[in-house]
């Protein structure tokens, strides 16, 4: 029998600053990317950068060659995980201080759905 594990998923907008960064470190213009991934504009990879889209798995692997990086250091996962309801959210010693905000945040997107929302929290 399979382990139950969390469905993952890709936060397109940290994905994108992560791509960009990890460009403008290898200092790789975006023009660069367009001709090497044999875009017809470089649209598409503004658009990445900003979040609004993803790569498709066929510019992943290329990316992740050009860049010499595995797919999965491209990604990037949504910081709470989804489950029906249930928002878990991790909070770490940094995050303390935010964990009203967080309750806020949560609070509000349960009048938005009208669904119930949890929150865990697990600083001890």
């Amino acid at each position: 029998m399979l382990e139950k594990k969390e469905y993952p998923v890709i936060d397109m907008k940290r994905t994108g600053l992560n791509l960009k960064r990890i460009c403008e470190e290898r200092h790789l213009s975006v023009a660069e990317l367009q001709s090497f991934l044999g875009l017809s504009c470089p649209q598409t990879v503004y658009r990445w950068f900003s979040g609004q889209t993803i790569p498709n798995i066929d510019n992943l692997f290329a990316l992740g060659n050009l860049l010499n990086l595995p797919i999965e250091k491209l990604l990037v996962r949504e910081l709470f995980s989804k489950k029906n309801s249930l928002y878990i959210w991790i909070i770490d010693q940094s995050l303390i201080r935010n964990w009203e905000f967080i309750m806020r945040m949560l609070n509000y997107q349960n009048r938005k759905r009208k669904k119930k929302i949890e929150a865990i929290d697990i600083r001890n």
